[in-house]
């Protein structure tokens, strides 16, 4: 779904809030606060209206489309306007929202749901992320299921303190505080992340699609841990949401940071969701502090560094008055926005100075020594009668302090309970909290209230009930009845979990199908009650196995163990001597296939069964191969053979040169002397070897041409390779077939002469037979004088 009236204006952050609006009607204001820069290369201005959507994680499915509205534009109040102004820097909140009704019956899902609004586009100057210009943004927040142990569950995502704008100067440390509050009173945890790309482009400005979203790029060194270079690096405090670093490079660093809330429920933490904020700080090169001094601060009536401060008063802290001077008020180390002035009035204990700098530069800022303003309220303690209460159980807060001379101001999660009056001294509550009570002396006007301790009152779920199975087992067969059960009690509701996952079945019995960890949750109305966790077990046939049995061809093995899995089992059959240690007595039984059982018996038909094998006791066939040796030339090709034997399976090696390794009648190319072994596996598994040899000769050069003219040239026929052969018969005839040569062993080369007498010139003809490889040469032979 798209929002036609999409613009280009490039953001540089933002993120989602929920809060609870109306609890009787499920009503819920949803908040998304996005951050426009009016300098950048797009003047357009924010639109009035955007698109979002609810998801459930769980498959992250679309529930419900939502539709913002713009609320309020609220320009960021910078320390020094001339420098932001002077570094293109202009930045508004505009808030938008939009009021959902979330009605627990359709938002219940265990893994709960979030928020999510995608939208384009980033500056084009962003230094640590790849093609910024055209990455978006992904605004997202998770909420948990509004219905727990069959009730209403509530809940307020986390609210993060206002931005105020800042840059930071290079090499200079810098603090800025990203953390945010809960009106629930739930514990917050914060955490560096990668920030969101969502599925917005330059094409599609915004988009409402169901994630899961796809991150940004990071450029090369970058990453969520270190999305601006420092020393030290970029990082936040854990507990605080409190960003610290001293940046060591110019430039516009996009960031995100997590916010993870937890509420405890009973004695343990549950996560209840997380809110992504996603921003930027631009790092500049800032000149020294110009030639101004350091500021000096006075608290107003009081003297010294220590003064003091009543709870729920105002102290008056100032400094000189100078009107090219820009003034920026910090507590406890972080910027208090609007508070720009040389005069600043503190409400709350904590450690204050003042940073000044001139008006029209970009250098840095001076800052004032520390004033600490301590707290001088008297203390007191509230007794709590019950720390820990069912969901519809009350809790009494009671103080010392009694009667009509006093007025009572009962806080819970910080904020003034508004229904409660002022002379309350007691309290009673059924809401999960920390609460703590103010007093004031009505005939003390001038003296500080007392302020009480704070104690926190917890919701808990009722001790576990008794969790019981049919007979008394935790395992079962697959395909057998199997039953879970918990006491049947009037007016209670069971509801069933597998593995952590509700099921249909809403009885005291529950049918069980497969194996997991189950228990139940029961209300009775007034608390809920869980079973303890049980471990079930669906037992499938047990998977028999018998090691592998070698044949036994070899006469001197008598005695064989044999092993199954699993172990517990017994072995029948023919040459068992020892059915429990599986003994094997090869003795006992003849020459052929024995077939042996190994059988387990289990207290369930699953666990029982067995499986059947054999043994193969016999002789290896007896062969050899001929013949053994085979003299060949380089390159012959020879057909080998091993024996016909029925249901036998053959293997030549090595298998270089060789046609089909497996084959009886392998085709072997002659390429270097080799000895090859077959071997021969009956069908009793017996293995027989018998090996052949190759050896290669060298071929023969055979000139076709000599001439006996005693000029040092061929003067005789030389045949190269025969000296390998002592067994050669050479012949040579003339052109009437008359043989005029003969020779038989070792080859003295024929020098052209017959009895003393040279041969004239003429075509003659040779015929060489070589007895050991079977082998005839014959061809012309040319004499010339």
């Amino acid at each position: 779904m798209f929002l036609n009236e999409a613009k280009a204006s490039h953001i540089v952050g933002g993120h989602i809030e929920i809060q609870l609006l109306d609890k009787a009607k499920s009503l819920y204001t949803i908040k998304m606060k996005l951050y426009f820069n009016e300098l950048n290369e797009d003047s357009s201005t924010p639109n009035n209206y955007e698109e979002g959507v609810i998801c459930q994680k769980r498959g992250n499915i679309s529930v419900k489309d939502i539709l913002f509205t713009k609320v309020s534009e609220t320009p960021f109040m910078y320390s020094n306007e001339f420098c932001a102004t002077k570094n293109k820097m202009k930045i508004i909140e505009v808030q938008y929202e939009s009021v959902q009704e979330l009605n627990p019956t359709i938002y219940k899902d265990p893994d709960g749901y979030y928020v999510a609004h995608n939208r384009c586009c980033r500056n084009s100057n962003v230094s640590n992320i790849v093609n910024s210009s055209n990455s978006g943004f992904a605004f997202y927040t998770e909420f948990p299921p509004l219905l727990r142990n069959g009730k209403n569950f509530y809940n307020s995502s986390p609210s993060f303190s206002a931005i105020m704008g800042e840059y930071v100067c290079m090499n200079d440390p810098f603090r800025y505080n990203f953390g945010a509050v809960d009106e629930d009173g739930d514990s917050l945890v914060y955490a560096l992340s990668t920030p969101l790309k969502g599925m917005a482009d330059y094409r599609n400005l915004t988009i409402n699609i169901h994630g899961p979203y796809p991150e940004v790029q990071w450029q090369s060194g970058y990453n969520y841990l270190n999305p601006i270079p420092g020393s030290p690096k970029l990082e936040v405090d854990s507990k605080k949401g409190v960003l610290t670093i001293t940046p060591s490079q110019l430039g516009l660093f996009v960031f995100a940071i997590e916010c993870i809330e937890y509420r405890k429920i009973g004695k343990i933490f549950v996560r209840l969701g997380v809110t992504k904020r996603d921003f930027q700080l631009m790092v500049i090169d800032c000149p020294p502090p110009n030639n101004i001094p350091n500021p000096t601060l006075a608290v107003s009536g009081q003297i010294g560094n220590t003064p003091q401060i009543c709870f729920g008063e105002n102290v008056t802290i100032e400094t000189a008055y100078n009107n090219n001077w820009i003034y920026q008020w910090e507590m406890d180390g972080d910027n208090i926005p609007g508070e720009n002035n040389n005069t600043l009035i503190a409400s709350k204990a904590g450690i204050y100075n003042v940073l000044v700098s001139l008006k029209n530069s970009c250098a840095k800022s001076r800052a004032s020594a520390q004033i600490t303003l301590k707290p001088i309220s008297e203390k007191t303690k509230i007794q709590l009668d019950k720390p820990e209460i069912c969901e519809d159980d009350q809790s009494v807060l009671t103080t010392t302090y009694q009667g009509t001379e006093y007025q009572f101001t009962w806080y819970k999660n910080l904020k003034v309970l508004s229904n409660t009056n002022t002379v309350q001294s007691s309290l009673s509550t059924n809401e999960q909290g920390k609460y703590f009570v103010v007093i004031k002396a009505n005939n003390k006007p001038q003296q500080c209230p007392i302020v009480s301790d704070t104690v926190e009152v917890i919701v808990s779920p009722s001790p576990n009930s008794q969790l019981s199975t049919t007979g008394d087992k935790s395992e079962f067969c697959a395909g057998d009845l199997f039953e879970l059960n918990v006491p049947t009690q009037s007016n209670t509701s069971v509801i069933w979990y597998k593995d952590g996952a509700a099921l249909s079945d809403n009885a005291f019995k529950l049918k069980v199908s497969d194996g997991g960890n189950y228990f139940a949750k029961l209300s009775d109305g007034n608390c809920s009650t869980e079973t303890i966790k049980m471990d079930v077990k669906k037992l499938s046939v047990l998977d028999i196995k018998v090691d592998s049995i070698p044949p036994i061809c070899d006469g001197s093995i008598t005695r064989i163990i044999l092993k199954g899995t699993p172990q517990g089992g017994f072995f029948l059959g023919d040459g068992i001597v020892d059915p429990i240690n599986g003994v094997f007595d090869v003795a006992n039984v003849l020459e052929g296939k024995h077939q042996i059982t190994y059988k387990i018996r289990g207290d369930l038909w699953c666990q029982s069964g067995e499986k059947v094998t054999s043994i193969n006791i016999g002789k290896p066939t007896s062969f050899t191969l001929s013949p053994s040796k085979y003299e060949v030339f380089e390159g012959s090709k020879i057909q080998v053979s091993g024996p016909l034997i029925d249901k036998a399976r053959y293997e030549w090696l090595p298998v270089l040169n060789i046609s089909d390794s497996k084959s009886r009648t392998p085709t072997i190319i002659a390429r270097d002397n080799q000895k090859y072994t077959l071997s021969l596996t009956n069908d009793m598994g017996c293995i027989s070897k018998s090996e052949i040899e190759i050896d290669v000769k060298k071929s023969l050069l055979i000139p076709t041409a000599f001439s006996p003219n005693g000029d040092g040239y061929n003067d005789t026929w030389e045949i190269k390779g025969i000296d390998s052969y002592d067994d050669a018969q050479i012949q040579i005839y003339d052109r009437w077939g008359n043989m005029i040569y003969e020779s038989e062993g070792i080859y003295k080369p024929f020098e052209g002469r017959v009895n003393g007498s040279v041969l004239s010139s003429g075509v003659y003809a040779y015929k060489i037979w070589i007895p050991r490889l079977m082998r005839n040469f014959e061809g012309p032979l040319l004499i010339a004088q």
